[in-house]
């Protein structure tokens, strides 16, 4: 008879790898790629991503946090601000913008980050341009913002409601959504509200083109059809989706909060319905792509998972399963060694 303790060493031993890749994946495995956790430099919340390539990615969040993915690392970036920072965009490699609470406002110029001047005091949330000379911020109070290229100027909102996130299209052609289920549009002259199907509030939208684009909330997804909006569907689940990316008409993801579990939700488009596509286990407050099949998320604590296509196996990953690998057959063969030596032992006492 084998050693109890060796049986035990085992079935250790072919846990180990179960329990890895649980801790690699954040389950996920559907069309477009997989998710997985990467190693993060901080434990402060993160609330916003934006991927520039697949090796140039930047992430903001709690106390003015700004991290900096190089293709093979996040490194904290210094900052010039300890206000939580809610939006993130970058325009090229040596120019890039950052808001958040306060009215702060910074600016990237490809060696560190400094203040900007702002028009405002209010809580900042997103922005988004359409080129260098063309951007929006939009925050809390209807709080708009407008950037001509030199500056940053207040632009008057149709409603004081709080404002969650902005695209812009074009020049004139911009999108923002917020509280109470709040659609506004930017016509080139001005913001006019646009009839919503829902009184739910809204934190993301994600434009395809002038005539497709997605809205989300709180378990909503709304749909553009050049027309109206229309409510498309509602999740039966408990949840928040904070963020939406679309890299096509056909692909798409969003992140959020199930209530139930206190985890996040990753949820996906294939084309034709949206689906649970994974959890991850901490909230999910923003994903960004830089392809259809390179992109980030970001949460809770730190967490950041990336998207990665199919086929490619990320090196940390590798690195753990073979390492995994070499101690479940150094204790499969301390397991048959000792079972061999029980087993001599055995018949020794027998013939005795």
């Amino acid at each position: 008879m084998a050693d109890p303790r060796s049986v035990l060493s085992i079935l250790v031993a072919m846990v180990i790898p179960l329990a890895v890749l649980s801790t690699i994946f954040e389950s996920g495995v559907v069309l477009g790629g997989t998710w997985t956790s990467v190693s993060s430099p901080t434990l402060k919340d993160l609330y916003d991503v934006y991927a520039a390539s697949p090796t140039d990615a930047w992430a903001v969040g709690q106390g003015g946090i700004i991290l900096r993915w190089d293709g093979s690392d996040w490194k904290s970036i210094s900052s010039p601000t300890s206000e939580n920072l809610h939006g993130v965009y970058m325009l090229s490699a040596t120019d890039g913008w950052a808001v958040g609470r306060g009215g702060a406002i910074l600016r990237w110029n490809g060696i560190g980050w400094e203040n900007f001047p702002s028009p405002t005091t209010e809580a900042l949330r997103e922005i988004d341009f359409s080129s260098p000379n063309d951007g929006w911020v939009v925050g809390y109070n209807g709080t708009i913002l407008k950037w001509d290229g030199t500056s940053w100027e207040n632009s008057p909102s149709p409603v004081a409601e709080n404002f969650h996130d902005v695209q812009a299209l074009s020049s004139t052609d911009a999108w923002a959504v917020g509280s109470h289920g709040r659609i506004i549009r930017w016509d080139g002259e001005n913001w006019s509200l646009v009839t919503s199907p829902t009184s739910e509030s809204l934190s993301g939208i994600s434009m395809s083109s002038p005539n497709e684009g997605w809205a989300t909330g709180a378990r909503v997804f709304l749909k553009w059809d050049g027309a109206s909006w229309s409510l498309a569907s509602t999740s039966s689940e408990p949840v928040f989706f904070y963020s939406i990316c679309m890299s096509s008409t056909t692909g798409g993801w969003v992140v959020g909060e199930d209530y139930s579990t206190g985890r996040g939700t990753i949820y996906y488009w294939d084309g034709s319905s949206w689906a649970k596509s994974s959890s991850a286990r901490m909230i999910l407050g923003a994903v960004h792509l830089a392809s259809p099949e390179d992109g980030w998320a970001v949460g809770a604590d730190g967490t950041i998972l990336q998207l990665v296509p199919f086929g490619s196996v990320p090196s940390a990953l590798f690195n753990v399963l073979i390492i995994d690998t070499l101690v479940f057959i150094f204790v499969a063969i301390m397991f048959w060694r000792a079972w061999k030596g029980s087993s001599r032992a055995s018949v020794g006492s027998s013939q005795r």
